[in-house]
């Protein structure tokens, strides 16, 4: 009998939010823009997260300083008054 580990849990949107620090319309909005966590389409109206890939979501954003990761340089391409 194949156990399920704690990574490979499947998680709502409601259940996900919490554990990336966001409301879960945000996650929703991120979901629709392409920036959040990889989820699976169970249907047409059901979506849920791996806890796994939650965790791992978050680890591929943290960063150290502010000019990590191009954030530099996004925000500089987010100026209007440049």
């Amino acid at each position: 009998m194949k156990t399920t580990t704690d990574r490979d849990t499947l998680l709502t949107q409601t259940e996900a939010a919490p554990l990336v620090g966001v409301a879960p319309r945000t996650l929703e909005r991120k979901r629709w823009a392409g920036d959040g966590p990889p989820f699976i389409r169970v249907s047409n109206r059901a979506v849920r997260y791996r806890r796994g890939d939650i965790e791992d979501w978050i680890a591929a954003r943290r960063r150290t300083s502010t000019s990590d990761g191009n954030v530099a340089s996004r925000l500089r391409q987010s100026n209007p008054f440049k």
